[in-house]
């Protein structure tokens, strides 16, 4: 099953997530000279680092769908706390696409009502020998004599 959904929402939502990691990292730069910058300045650093991990998620998510989820879930929350606000447009397009790419998808699904589990039944040899010497002795008569004498 095609994932487009995803993988469009992960790359979308990582690149706005790049944007405000630069933006972060200038404005961190700007505000450093005054002295106040240089933790906003590595926040930033770490926004581009989880917009880029949310492209990443968001390809991977056509390959495995659990680990591009995963992917683009963190990144999508732990933006809000490296970014707060700037985060709200990249951080809900990752997190969205986290959580349609754990939806399971139609041909996956497994209807257990309809499923029909075939089972080969097989006899030990010990049953095959004792029902066949039970099947001959019932095939003679009482009065018949044995074979072979």
């Amino acid at each position: 099953m095609s994932r487009n959904a995803e993988l469009a929402l992960g790359i979308v939502g990582g690149l706005f997530g790049i944007l405000v990691g630069i933006f972060k990292t200038l404005f961190g730069g700007i505000v450093s000279i005054i002295g106040f910058g240089g933790i906003t300045a590595f926040l930033g650093m770490g926004t581009i680092l989880l917009g880029v991990i949310g492209i990443i998620g968001g390809a991977l998510v056509s390959y495995n769908r659990k680990a591009g989820g995963a992917l683009m879930l963190i990144a999508g929350v732990l933006g809000f706390i490296t970014a707060s606000y700037f985060w709200i447009i990249a951080g809900l397009l990752l997190i969205a696409g986290g959580i349609l790419a754990f939806r399971i998808p139609d041909d996956e699904k497994v209807n257990t009502a309809t499923k029909q589990i075939q089972v080969k039944l097989e006899s030990l040899p010990e049953q095959t020998q004792n029902n066949k010497s039970l099947s001959e002795e019932e095939t003679k008569g009482p009065n018949e004599p044995a074979k072979g004498t």
